[in-house]
This record gives structure tokens, C-alpha cells and sequence, in this order.
């Protein structure tokens, strides 16, 4: 699956996720600053990067700031 394809399949949360991610935030700080438990961040996160097939919190980052994957700040 490209990356553009990857992030298109995210739910809205996943995609919430994501832009918390590319921020830098942790777990801890994203789920402070969205209501939810640190373990449900973890889960989203897990989720991310099973989709996207990436192996690390950065390279998700990476995949989905190239220019085919910009959808995801007109979301959010």
C-alpha cells in the first residue's frame, strides 16, 4: 500500500492521532490534551502503525508528512 493510500484509510481518530504525533507529543501529553487514557493513545498508535507498516513512532511520522499524505492537516 503507498503512503497516500496508508493514511486515506485511517479512521478521523487515527488521523487526530497522527497530527498529535507529527507535533511531537507523547502519549502522555496527547491523551492530557484529548480526554483519553494513555493506553487508548497507545492503542491508536499501534493501529497507525500496523496500517502504515511502519516500525517506529518517527518513521510513521516521516510516511505520512510526504507530500502525497498532506491531506491530513485539512482535518484537523
Amino acid at each position: 500500500m503507498t503512503p497516500k493510500a496508508a493514511v486515506e484509510a485511517l479512521t478521523v481518530a487515527e488521523r487526530d492521532i497522527l497530527a498529535l504525533l507529527q507535533r511531537g507529543l507523547s502519549n502522555a501529553q496527547s491523551a492530557r490534551l484529548r480526554s483519553r487514557s494513555i493506553r487508548t493513545i497507545a492503542n491508536r498508535v499501534a493501529s497507525l502503525l500496523r496500517k502504515t507498516g511502519s516500525t517506529s513512532r518517527r518513521a510513521l511520522v516521516v510516511r505520512s508528512e510526504r507530500p502525497a499524505a498532506s491531506t491530513i492537516g485539512a482535518e484537523g
